[in-house]
């Protein structure tokens, strides 16, 4: 009785996990661009943002529009350290 309870809470666990926005190792080999500004003006709306690079296994630091849309689940961060924690254990 023990194992069945102990592996639908694992099970429960492992689905709660799996969530729509998770950040997969496909997600963390394909970098943004739409969105990515090279060269911000005064009066231009935007977000610093860091992005995983699977060439490299670092996060960058990278300029944002603000006017487009952020996804969760895409290799995207607010900060470096969501970008690491997210992306360094895949590569």
């Amino acid at each position: 009785m023990f194992s069945v309870w102990w592996l639908v809470c694992v099970v429960g666990i492992i689905s709660v996990n799996r969530v729509e926005g998770e950040i997969t190792a496909e997600t963390c080999q394909v970098k943004p661009q739409d969105c990515v500004i090279e060269t911000p003006t005064a009066n231009m709306w935007y977000k610093e943002r860091w992005v995983f690079d699977w060439g490299t296994k670092t996060c960058n630091f990278i300029i944002w529009h603000g006017g487009c849309p952020m996804q969760p689940d895409t290799n995207n961060f607010a900060t470096e350290n969501e970008c690491y924690n997210a992306c360094s254990g895949w590569a």
